[in-house]
């Protein structure tokens, strides 16, 4: 795929594919990883809950690497921008 064209989410992905050049990426990756921002960024959470957000996220980390998140945000929770950073 030419980086000089526009691209539409199935350009990416097909349906019923949950791969990108090797590394899991399902659709809902990228809102699952923004989602938990939000969980850790929400105080009134029991420790447990909020490390399982983080357990997550660093899971998740690698497909936002694979799609260049790193290069072209910075997340304004230091913590999210280090789990991003140690999975480039």
């Amino acid at each position: 795929m030419s980086n000089n064209q526009p691209v539409r989410p199935e350009d990416i992905l097909k349906d019923g594919e949950d791969f990108v050049s090797g590394t899991t990426a399902r659709k809902g990756s990228i809102a699952a990883f923004m989602r938990n921002i939000d969980v850790i960024e929400n105080s009134d959470l029991e420790k447990e809950v909020h490390d399982a957000a983080i357990e997550i996220m660093q899971e998740l980390a690698p497909v936002l690497v694979q799609f260049n998140f790193h290069k072209h945000l910075t997340f304004k929770n230091s913590v999210v921008q280090k789990i991003l950073m140690d999975a480039v």
